[in-house]
């Protein structure tokens, strides 16, 4: 992985301008002193699975955290949108656009508000 990023890097096919890291070390490095405020004591270690040790955050309190985020705000949807295209036909582009987010909320009592979050991995190790 190291390797791809800095190749990356190297060519600038991305056209931007980094200045923060020059090489995946340093951008690694940087990621690592980031402070999220979770505290290196809030992941928990479980050992009982067959392939080694699972290191986990509770996921809650990782949403909780991403959902407060001040910088995350521009990108947050907390409420279900209606969009036609100029023939009256639904637009369906994001996950908020879709009947099951209008046929959620209808059903939470007032004040209460869909917060769908998508989980998903890679082969990052």
């Amino acid at each position: 992985m190291k390797a791809c990023i800095d190749q990356h890097l190297r060519l600038g096919r991305d056209n931007l301008k980094i200045e923060s890291f020059q090489s995946a070390a340093a951008m690694l490095k940087l990621l690592s002193e980031l402070d999220f405020r979770l505290g290196n004591d809030s992941w928990i270690e479980d050992d009982s699975h067959i392939f080694g040790i699972l290191y986990y955050r509770n996921i809650y309190k990782c949403i909780q955290f991403l959902l407060a985020h001040l910088s995350f705000q521009a990108y947050l949807d907390f409420k279900p949108l209606r969009l036609s295209d100029t023939k009256g036909r639904q637009i369906h582009s994001v996950m908020n656009m879709r009947d099951w987010w209008w046929d959620t909320q209808d059903q939470l009592p007032a004040g209460a508000m869909t917060v769908p979050v998508i989980c998903a991995s890679n082969q990052t190790h």
